[in-house]
């Protein structure tokens, strides 16, 4: 069964959404990300990334760049994921504000808004990414929020000596990769996951509009 939705668990940072809109970008032909990140860092991760002309972007910050969107009025995000989505025939909805809808609206509120939202996006055979920040919210929350998506991974920092080592945890079984843990290399501002890896993710989702 191909999957339609995907939450990255990460470590505070930008490194998280430059993951994803990787992933994204190579699974759809267009992203619409509603982002709670400054409008500096969502230029710098876009620039980096190389798809700006490929990305809407509904921004939690008001900025002169980007849609401004009310994070207090959900029915407003909701609303405006829908007419950005207007005449896309392929599209990945990114989420990376889900700690501040959480922080904001509370958890009930919050996940009935993402089972709209994402059910949704998916019943049109799109797909929906999402992320919550590693420690930003209770475990209880992070457990149901988590089982709304159908694949789950973990984006790890870890210091070794004077560098950092990054991993990606695969929390749900990928079919083609035979472990759990991969590491990531951070090249500059571009995140490169191995190849074979990255393939198998997409390889989830390619046949999903088939």
């Amino acid at each position: 069964m191909k999957k339609n939705s995907l939450l990255l668990i990460s470590d505070r940072g930008a490194e998280g959404s430059l993951l994803l809109l990787d992933i994204a970008t190579s699974i759809s032909d267009m992203v619409i990300w509603v982002a709670s990140e400054p409008p500096d860092v969502i230029s710098s991760i876009l620039n980096s990334s190389g798809v700006e002309d490929r990305v809407s972007v509904l921004s939690f910050v008001q900025s002169s760049n980007y849609r401004h969107v009310n994070v207090n009025n959900l029915s407003e995000v909701g609303i405006l994921i829908s007419k950005l989505s207007e005449g896309m025939e392929d599209f990945t909805v990114l989420m990376s504000a889900i700690p501040e809808l959480l922080l904001i609206h509370g958890l009930e509120k919050t996940y009935i808004f993402l089972v709209n939202v994402i059910g949704k996006t998916t019943s049109q055979n799109r797909k929906f990414f999402g992320s919550l920040i590693q420690g930003a919210q209770s475990e209880r929350d992070e457990i149901m929020i988590s089982r709304l998506f159908s694949i789950i991974l973990r984006y790890q920092r870890s210091l070794e000596g004077a560098n950092w080592k990054r991993c990606l945890i695969l929390e749900t079984p990928i079919e083609t990769v035979d472990y759990d843990v991969v590491e990531v290399i951070m090249d500059g501002k571009h995140i490169t996951i191995p190849q074979d890896v990255k393939n198998a993710i997409i390889n989830e989702f390619q046949n999903l509009s088939d």
